[in-house]
């Protein structure tokens, strides 16, 4: 994930929905369509980042 991609995702933090927090039905729907203009990975491919980000938690 790019350094952008990134920061953009804890710009949107503020945004997220929790269990514990309720929502309205159009803050629900903006959630949804927040969350689908965001990255999309095959299975694969987050296979992939995933074990890259455990080799690198390895190393500190």
């Amino acid at each position: 994930m790019k350094a952008e991609e990134k920061q953009n995702l804890s710009a949107d933090n503020n945004q997220s929905f929790t269990v514990a927090k309720k929502h309205t039905h159009e803050e629900f729907l903006r959630g949804i369509k927040a969350a689908e203009k965001g990255p999309f990975f095959t299975v694969q491919e987050s296979m992939h980042m995933f074990e890259k980000w455990i080799k690198e938690r390895e190393k500190k």
